[in-house]
């Protein structure tokens, strides 16, 4: 289960937005929606590049999409 408060913290924290997030996926806006607020799961590659886009650390990365 994604920390959802937490995505969206970063992805405001780093001036941007769902529509910039689900180009960085290749997915649709909807879809990238749909996997915030897990309704879809993230595939382990899109957390690798949503990552690298937001430029999180690890520890980030355990506690949005680990914890």
């Amino acid at each position: 289960m994604v920390k959802k408060n937490l995505l969206k913290a970063k992805i405001i924290e780093k001036e941007t937005n769902y529509a910039e997030c689900s180009t960085a996926l290749s997915v649709t806006t909807s879809s990238f929606y749909n996997k915030v607020n897990d309704r879809t799961d993230f595939k382990i590659k899109e957390v690798t590049l949503l990552s690298k886009f937001l430029k999180l650390t690890n520890e980030e990365i355990i506690n949005i999409f680990l914890n």
